[in-house]
């Protein structure tokens, strides 16, 4: 069963891929229309030398706005689920901003920032910030009360300790 469960979808992938190859051959589509499997691979092979830089470069960037992203919407997160004012005054703004695709502003921060990291690292904040914010506050607001007076009262007697051996 377990191999049953391998097999059918490699072998759905290989049926698929040979019908696109059969049919951009048969019908004689162009390179530039339709790309045929083959010719796919071909091009993947003669850049592949470049891989490893570009994988770099996005990792870096990918690492940097989730971070970046971590540090803004996580505490924004908190402050939003356990402060009311704070949850009045950023909620409304923050709902209203994540309404706006980031496909749309994109070119709006490529035009004023470049096609550099900055840009890059931007519109990687755009994407990621709301649904950690979101993610972080729901968490902290489902979470049941008795846990939350068990870390208040695990971070005090921590926090007791700590002055003390000072």
């Amino acid at each position: 069963m377990r191999l049953r469960a391998a097999l059918l979808p490699v072998l759905s992938l290989s049926l698929l891929l040979l019908a696109w190859q059969a049919v951009v051959w048969l019908m004689a589509i162009p390179v530039y229309l339709l790309p045929a499997p083959l010719d796919i691979w071909r091009a993947g092979l003669e850049v592949s030398g470049h891989l490893p830089r570009h994988l770099y470069s996005t990792l870096i960037t990918v690492l940097a706005g989730f971070g970046l992203s971590v540090l803004v919407a996580v505490p924004l997160g908190i402050a939003i689920s356990i402060n009311k004012l704070a949850s009045e005054a950023f909620y409304p703004l923050l709902v209203f901003a994540n309404a706006i695709p980031v496909i749309a502003v994109a070119p709006i921060i490529v035009v004023m920032f470049g096609t550099g990291f900055q840009s890059r690292l931007i519109i990687n904040l755009l994407v990621s910030f709301f649904p950690i914010m979101v993610a972080t506050a729901t968490g902290i607001l489902d979470t049941p009360r008795d846990y939350l007076d068990l870390s208040k009262a695990s971070a005090n007697s921590f926090l007791g300790e700590l002055v003390s051996v000072r």
